[in-house]
């Protein structure tokens, strides 16, 4: 059984926490929405420079955000540090 109150969701009468909400709507339900919408989405950085994207993928801890944040300091437009939600375009 599930409810949501204005102050907290239940599940199973218990409150869930509302940092773990967020992070599983973050990570887990808008990324199985853009899939089942026919997006392509990949654990990876990104950052705009101009009017093209650097997209970095890999393993935990490789160095994603990190080189990301890089760009960042130098000019390039922050797009995201985690998922990255890929469209393809003809």
């Amino acid at each position: 059984e599930a409810r949501v109150t204005t102050t907290a969701i239940h599940v199973w009468g218990e409150a869930l926490d509302e940092d773990w909400v967020a992070e599983f709507t973050a990570y887990r339900l808008l990324p199985l929405a853009c899939e089942l919408r026919g997006s392509v989405v990949l654990h990876g950085a990104a950052a705009a420079l101009g009017q093209r994207a650097v997209l970095l993928v890999g393993d935990n801890g490789s160095g994603k955000s990190t080189q990301v944040s890089t760009l960042y300091r130098r000019g390039a437009t922050f797009l995201t540090d985690d998922v990255a939600v890929v469209d393809m375009v003809e």
